[in-house]
């Protein structure tokens, strides 16, 4: 009998437990998910929920072009793509976005009938270096997929929530924004979720005041972490983007590759090496081009190009999306590598990188 009650008392807290998790959750609420914004949180924790709901709702059976990458290339704006291509785009760039997630997501929009024209995809140097953290899944890839059924009864639907609102990830995003809303700490981004950029409030920041801060931090970083020493190119991310560029080719979407432009701060302590290698990659194996804008000039040396350490401001994309589409080409921010031109262009790099260091 002893025992009965302390079962009994077990299971009642682990239920009170688990109702607290999720009722908090569905509060909070700091991914929008359920468009409760009941604090007015506008903490970007996973933006790929709201983008692909978005696109599913709006864009199923219909055509459209995506920008992709990680959290750089969110400030290009699909109006002034658009105007350029006359296609219409969407900005499907998210944070931490990487080849793993690019092609998981690619192949959900694709079984959701969205008709892809052409993708601008923004690479990085860690775009191949690291590999997500496992405990992202399943929400930051495909928040939507549920059981990845074309048609969900209603059951599915009630799982695919209850999983949603007990995630762990989703809680310890929702405790982190109602602890920064507490302590009054500034907003970080806004999605404007009709075109998919983001609104970086903190804008005003200049990374010239804080250059002694960051070259400090980097230089700490250097040695605690490989992040930014010489790296191997991650075989998962490798194997992960060769079966995008192939699924893009099955389904005749053309790809568009780009390096982002990098604050000059990265670029110093970032390896040369390990950059020759991803382009090597790209160039020589896989045979093919991009535009790269990762290198000193005019762009990556201003600091008023830039609010923190790698990411760049809107004005500053507008530049990128001209120069790739050769509106306004610039060579002097922009290099067009192929395998034929890869040999100088790495020559090239290297000279700028160490006549400013």
């Amino acid at each position: 009998m002893k025992y009965k009650k302390i079962t009994n008392l077990f299971i009642l807290n682990f239920l009170l437990i688990g109702c607290f998790i999720i009722a908090f959750n569905w509060i909070i609420d700091s991914t929008n998910f359920f468009n409760h914004d009941l604090l007015d949180t506008n903490y970007v924790n996973d933006s790929t929920v709201y983008k692909t709901e978005y696109l599913i709702d709006n864009y199923s059976n219909k055509e459209v072009s995506l920008v992709m990458g990680g959290s750089r290339p969110t400030v290009l704006k699909p109006e002034l793509l658009k105007k350029i291509t006359n296609k219409e785009w969407y900005n499907y760039a998210y944070n931490g976005g990487s080849p793993i997630e690019h092609y998981k997501n690619l192949k959900y929009l694709i079984r959701k009938k969205l008709i892809i024209n052409e993708i601008l995809l923004g690479l990085d140097y860690s775009s191949f270096t690291h590999e997500t953290v496992p405990n992202r899944y399943p929400f930051q890839i495909h928040p939507l997929a549920k059981t990845d059924k074309q048609i969900n009864t209603f059951n599915d639907e009630l799982r695919f929530y209850a999983d949603y609102l007990a995630s762990y990830n989703i809680t310890k995003s929702n405790i982190k924004a109602l602890y920064k809303y507490l302590i009054g700490e500034p907003k970080g981004v806004i999605i404007n979720v009709d075109n998919g950029t983001n609104n970086f409030l903190h804008q005003k920041r200049n990374i010239e005041i804080l250059q002694d801060k960051w070259h400090e931090y980097f230089k700490s970083l250097d040695k605690k972490h490989p992040d930014f020493s010489k790296l191997n190119i991650s075989n998962k991310q490798q194997q992960n983007f060769e079966n995008f560029m192939l699924l893009c080719k099955k389904n005749k979407i053309k790809v568009r590759l780009f390096f982002n432009p990098t604050s000059y701060i990265t670029l110093k302590h970032q390896s040369l090496e390990t950059q020759e290698k991803i382009y090597e990659y790209l160039t020589k194996d896989l045979s093919l081009e991009f535009d790269d804008f990762a290198f000193f000039n005019i762009l990556t040396m201003s600091p008023d190009n830039f609010y923190d350490d790698s990411h760049y401001r809107s004005s500053v994309g507008d530049e990128v999306i001209n120069s790739i589409y050769s509106v306004c080409s610039n060579s002097g921010i922009c290099k067009k590598v192929t395998k034929n031109n890869l040999s100088n262009h790495i020559k090239f790099i290297k000279y700028k990188k160490e006549i400013n260091n």
